[in-house]
């Protein structure tokens, strides 16, 4: 029987190294972090691959020795790199990771997600250094040779891909059928709040529900796939989880008609009803809620038509959405506080 080991890298300033067996040939080695997962698969010959890089820049101390200490740990060659969507905390270690893995292939699903990285780069380039703007992106962003299969090991895994546009335009997932795996970027988070920041609209919400009732239906199996989600712990019961996040965009559109709520107060109202989510975080997904207009027009076409937010608030959610357009998860905000904090050091 072919077997699968995985190691799962959440990457962030501090760390702690713990193992694990989750059954079915699986072995799991996790470097908790409060930013989006990593994910190392690896087989036989240890010879791994990386899925997402994790958020890094050049002023983070470790700035990639995470990763690089898990696969060192596990006496792993790292074969290549393989990205599931274009969002910076899922690519943007690539650049430290390029010059501890000089050689190394960074592979796309195809052109259109090469494209998207590389649009996206030039969006936040002033967020992450020079390093991170400089970086020689199209040459190294390498698409793949068959969009349906990874099989740089001595074992394949399947990418599906044909999504519709949901939190992010772009996805892919990475699924072993023999090992019950499925690694499934941002289209599933595990107990922690979703992105729902600029560029995600109702529509794309409703794409991403329909998407995970087919995730659940597809991936629900005896014995169980293990889910690696994009963001937050993870999960062997599929149908639960899915249930709860398709629970949680419904409760975020019903909030946003409710009474008294605009886009300012309606992470208030996320928080008090998840209050175990990105729990110790000092900052959060939801920050990005605001500046999103899309959901200030959806609150005016709820009957009553919601509540204003103040001209300030509007003037300021315009100027800064040009900026953050493609911009999501806690880790960024909180790069961005760093940035804002050294300046005065």
């Amino acid at each position: 029987m072919k077997s699968v080991l995985i190691a799962i890298v959440g990457i962030f300033f501090f760390s702690c190294l713990s193992f694990t067996d989750a059954g079915q040939n699986l072995r799991v080695i996790t470097v908790n972090g409060v930013v989006s997962n990593s994910y190392i698969v690896y087989d036989s010959n240890n010879e791994a691959v990386l899925i997402d890089t994790g958020l890094f820049a050049s002023f983070l101390p470790g700035d990639g020795t995470a990763i690089q200490a898990a696969l060192n740990a596990a006496s792993l060659d790292l074969v290549a790199i393989y990205i599931t969507h274009p969002h910076p905390d899922h690519f943007a270690g690539v650049v430290p990771l390029s010059a501890l893995y000089s050689g190394v292939p960074v592979y796309v699903l195809n052109n259109f997600h090469k494209q998207a990285i590389i649009a996206t780069v030039a969006a936040t380039a002033t967020l992450f250094g020079t390093a991170y703007a400089d970086f020689d992106w199209a040459g190294t962003l390498t698409p793949l040779p068959n969009a349906t299969i990874i099989d740089f090991l001595n074992l394949d895994l399947d990418i599906v891909s044909n999504f519709l546009p949901n939190e992010a335009d772009l996805s892919s997932i990475v699924v072993d059928a023999t090992s019950k795996t499925l690694i499934a970027g941002d289209l599933i988070y595990v107990d922690h709040h979703l992105f729902l920041g600029p560029l995600v609209d109702a529509t794309k919400i409703g794409n991403w529900k329909n998407i995970l009732t087919s995730l659940a239906a597809t991936y629900t199996a005896t014995p169980p796939y293990t889910v690696y989600p994009g963001h937050g712990g993870i999960s062997t019961t599929i149908s639960t989880t899915v249930t709860a996040q398709i629970g949680y965009l419904d409760f975020f559109l019903a909030t946003l008609c409710e009474p008294g709520v605009n886009i300012t107060n309606v992470r208030d109202r996320l928080i008090a009803q998840y209050p175990t989510y990105e729990a110790g975080s000092a900052v959060n997904v939801l920050d990005f809620i605001a500046q999103n207009t899309a959901w200030q027009d959806y609150i005016d076409a709820c009957p009553g038509g919601g509540v204003e937010t103040d001209n300030t608030s509007a003037e300021n959610e315009e100027s800064s959405n040009s900026s953050m357009v493609l911009l999501h998860s806690s880790s960024l905000f909180l790069v961005c506080l760093l940035l804002t904090a050294f300046k005065f050091f």
